[in-house]
């Protein structure tokens, strides 16, 4: 789908995730797996929609009476790129009924991406200072961590992240 209006005017692509690699789509692959995967590839889309489809028990009415089936189910995990939400849609019917079952689970899928994360999504700006800020958190909780002072030169932080004695201290203990 090329694309419509969406989200504070900005264009929504579907993009297709093909060939990724094997440990991503075994069957206990979990969707960080599938998602990390696609990461892998480059992709770094605002949405990501792991499809989940499978049968389940389900109870019904059939002739006014009362009947146990198995329903089919179309699921969307659907969560933002950046972490402001997640929603759970999905639609089931009958297995004859698969076809409208998809119909009503991409309107599901579609409502909950412009309606419900949509609003809260962060523009790929603000986005990229957040990581880099998550980033920077981790690197100054590493330099603590190793006691690296902003005053040390390179050789002198390295054998603090190693954990190394200097070599003038390491001669007068032997």
């Amino acid at each position: 789908m090329a694309g419509r209006r969406g989200v504070r005017g900005r264009l929504l692509r579907i993009v297709r995730v093909t060939k990724v690699s094997s440990h991503a789509t075994r069957d206990g692959a979990t969707d960080d797996d599938r998602i990390a995967a696609a990461r892998a590839k480059g992709l770094a889309p605002d949405v990501w929609v792991p499809p989940h489809v499978f049968l389940e028990d389900a109870v019904g009415t059939s002739g006014g009476k009362l009947v146990s089936m198995q329903a089919f189910v179309l699921r969307g995990h659907v969560r933002s790129a950046d972490g402001t939400g997640a929603s759970d849609p999905k639609a089931r019917g009958t297995i004859l009924q698969n076809v409208q079952v998809v119909k009503s689970a991409a309107s599901a899928i579609r409502t909950a991406v412009v309606s419900e994360l949509g609003p809260n999504m962060l523009a790929r700006e603000a986005v990229a200072e957040l990581t880099k800020a998550r980033q920077q958190k981790k690197m100054d909780a590493v330099m603590e961590q190793a006691g690296i002072k902003p005053e040390d030169d390179t050789n002198t932080r390295l054998r603090k992240l190693l954990g190394m004695e200097p070599p003038e201290q390491a001669a007068t203990t032997e």
